[in-house]
């Protein structure tokens, strides 16, 4: 029998992990849908404040709207690969893997 360090004594793949993963799943899935429809708008479509799909790329450049997508799964993978790593060899190696990425961002 497993339980969550942080839930006492409920059972992990419970009620709350089986409401969690459904609802990151739906978060991701409606992400997607509105990035396939932004993909399929025309640019000048995409720069339109009219049409509500574009508060997320209004602020970027015409041909870089895909960035926001782009940052949505760091954030994801982020939050799930520092969930799921467990033991300091693999902490230790997450963490030069962030670092390595950032400093790869600033170049």
């Amino acid at each position: 029998r497993h339980v969550h360090f942080y839930f006492g004594d409920e059972e992990c793949y419970g009620a709350t992990w089986i409401l969690s993963l459904t609802s990151l799943l739906i978060i991701i899935v409606s992400f997607i849908a509105m990035m396939v429809k932004l993909v399929r708008m025309s640019p000048a479509n995409r720069q339109n404040m009219k049409i509500s799909w574009n508060l997320l790329v209004y602020r970027y450049k015409p041909q870089f709207y895909w960035w926001e997508f782009v940052l949505f799964i760091r954030r994801v993978l982020i939050a799930v690969f520092s969930v799921s790593v467990q033991g300091a060899t693999l902490n230790f190696v997450f963490c030069c893997v962030l670092l390595f990425f950032t400093f790869l961002q600033h170049l």
